[in-house]
């Protein structure tokens, strides 16, 4: 059975917007690759992390991006704004691993939420539940780190995300798949190391039962 994790309101606003868009962008867009090439070509944190220094993007326009959305009809922008690599494209104060830490140096965020502000496009952000860059999702023997330190770095950034940037439409959380054979296979990229409780679902209803935490067969 599925838990609803979200307000009847935020639903109902959901359901009428009817029409919107989802943006992935990332680091591994130097690659010419989808969101997950960091996994699929295994490659190392150190060497990823690298990318950062040549994520350049001066043609970025969040006007041109929501006058656009906004002519097509539709009425909310969902952005990766953290996805399974760990890069942020905001200016957190949780991890140097961001967008205003690179030649690009502005932070996404920001200017969509400003760009955003008085039209009728709701601004979304899409937050990863999974993080291969942080030493306390992964490398936790190695860095000598707790599953709760990653549980308080997510949730510090979703209240970045609540607090620092305006109204959101939505919040889409990723990565958690119950039963998925991800965890078993790459335990080491997937698997978590205790359970979550997504900050959402602990203002509209408790989690699920402990045995369903964890991946699923997409």
């Amino acid at each position: 059975m599925t838990a609803r994790q979200v307000s009847p309101t935020g639903l109902d606003r959901y359901r009428r917007a009817r029409f919107g868009m989802f943006v992935h962008w990332g680091l591994y867009a130097l690659h010419g690759r989808g969101e997950w090439d960091m996994f699929e070509s295994r490659t190392p944190v150190t060497e990823y992390e690298r990318l950062a220094d040549r994520f350049e993007a001066e043609r970025f326009d969040a006007r041109e991006w929501v006058d656009l959305a906004e002519a097509a009809g539709q009425r909310y922008m969902t952005v990766t704004i953290r996805h399974h690599d760990g890069f942020s494209l905001y200016d957190t104060a949780l991890s140097g691993f961001k967008s205003t830490n690179t030649p690009f140096g502005r932070d996404v965020l920001g200017e969509l939420a400003q760009a955003c502000s008085g039209s009728r496009v709701k601004l979304g952000v899409y937050v990863s539940l999974i993080d291969w860059h942080h030493p306390a999702f992964r490398f936790r023997e190695k860095s000598k780190l707790a599953w709760e330190d990653y549980v308080g770095f997510l949730r510090g950034q979703v209240r970045e995300l609540c607090t620092q940037y305006g109204e959101l439409g939505q919040i889409w959380f990723d990565g958690e798949w119950p039963h998925s054979a991800w965890s078993g296979e790459h335990a080491d990229w997937f698997a978590p190391g205790g359970v979550v409780r997504i900050p959402g679902a602990l203002r509209h209803g408790p989690p699920p039962p402990a045995r369903r935490r964890g991946p699923q067969q997409p």
